[in-house]
C-alpha cells in the first residue's frame, strides 16, 4: 500500500478517534450537569413581574465553590440589602458544560414568559 493512503488511514482513525472522546466528554458533562443539579427548582416561572434571570455555565452555576458563593446568589443579597422585599428574584438557570445554543433556547424561553426585569448570560 502506498505511504500516502497509509498516511491518509491513519489521519482518519485519528480523527474519529478525537471525535469520539468529545462526544463522549460532552456526554460526561452534561450527566454530571443533571446529577449534580442545585436547584431542581430553577425552570419554575414565579408569577411575579420583576425578574433577574442568570443564564450560563459552570462560572454562573458556581462550580467549585460552595452554592452560596456563586455569582447569582451575591448579586441576589446585594438586591435585597440594597431593595429589601422589593428587590427583584434572581433566578439561576445555570449548569456546568451549557452550551450555546441552549442559552439561546433559555433566553428565548424567558423573553416568551415576560416576567423578565434583567436577562444576564456569561
Amino acid at each position: 500500500m502506498p505511504k500516502a493512503r497509509v498516511r491518509r488511514r491513519r489521519w482518519l482513525a485519528a480523527a474519529l478517534w478525537l471525535a469520539m472522546v468529545l462526544l463522549l466528554a460532552e456526554g460526561a458533562v452534561r450527566t454530571a450537569a443533571f446529577v449534580l443539579r442545585r436547584d431542581q427548582a430553577a425552570g419554575a416561572r414565579p408569577a411575579a413581574r420583576g425578574v433577574v434571570y442568570c443564564i450560563g455555565d459552570s462560572f454562573t452555576y458556581g462550580q467549585g465553590v460552595r452554592p452560596e458563593e456563586a455569582w447569582p446568589r451575591v448579586l441576589e443579597r446585594a438586591l435585597r440589602a440594597r431593595y429589601g422585599a422589593d428587590a427583584p428574584v434572581v433566578r439561576s438557570l445555570a449548569e456546568p458544560g451549557r452550551s450555546s445554543s441552549v442559552v439561546v433556547q433559555l433566553v428565548a424561553e424567558v423573553l416568551q414568559a415576560g416576567d423578565a426585569r434583567l436577562v444576564l448570560v456569561l
